[in-house]
Parts: C-alpha cells; structure tokens; sequence
C-alpha cells in the first residue's frame, strides 16, 4: 500500500516551493504564516498551450489595498481594490 500522506505532502511541497514571497514586485515581503494575507490560485497557459495551477500570495498590508488578477492567459498582476 503506500504512504497516506504522500500526497498531501507532494501538493504542500510544492505549493511552498511556488509561494514564498508576496506578489507585489514593489513588496515581496517573505511568507511566514497563512493567516497573514490572501492566496490566490489561476490557471495560467505556457507559451506551449499546457495548463497549470498556480499560486500566489498578497501579504497582510498589500491585500488591504489591492488585489490579484489574471492578464491573458499567461500572467497576474496587482490592481488597486475596485480598480479594476
């Protein structure tokens, strides 16, 4: 049989290796705890057409002010709230 948690394990390890800093370029205040801040999840597209889920974290202080969305298929970036 194998490992129960192995997949848990898999998805946490590489959720921290995606998320490890805030998604504001004029932050990037290092991810310490969860309870401080917002995720998000999109799916995004490689140059090649694959899909993939990815992850990205807004610290406490800019998620107070701005949030993330998604530009085409291949990127997020930061807006102020209700400026989209």
């Amino acid at each position: 049989m194998g490992d129960p948690d192995y997949g848990l394990r898999q998805l946490a390890l590489s959720f921290w290796t995606i998320v490890s800093q805030c998604a504001n370029p004029d932050c990037r205040r290092e991810l310490r705890y969860l309870r401080d801040g917002k995720i998000y999840q999109f799916v995004l597209s490689s140059k090649t057409g694959s899909k993939r889920m990815e992850h990205f974290w807004l610290c406490g202080e800019c998620s107070k002010t701005m949030i993330l969305i998604r530009v085409d298929q291949s990127g997020v970036k930061t807006v102020g709230k209700g400026g989209h």
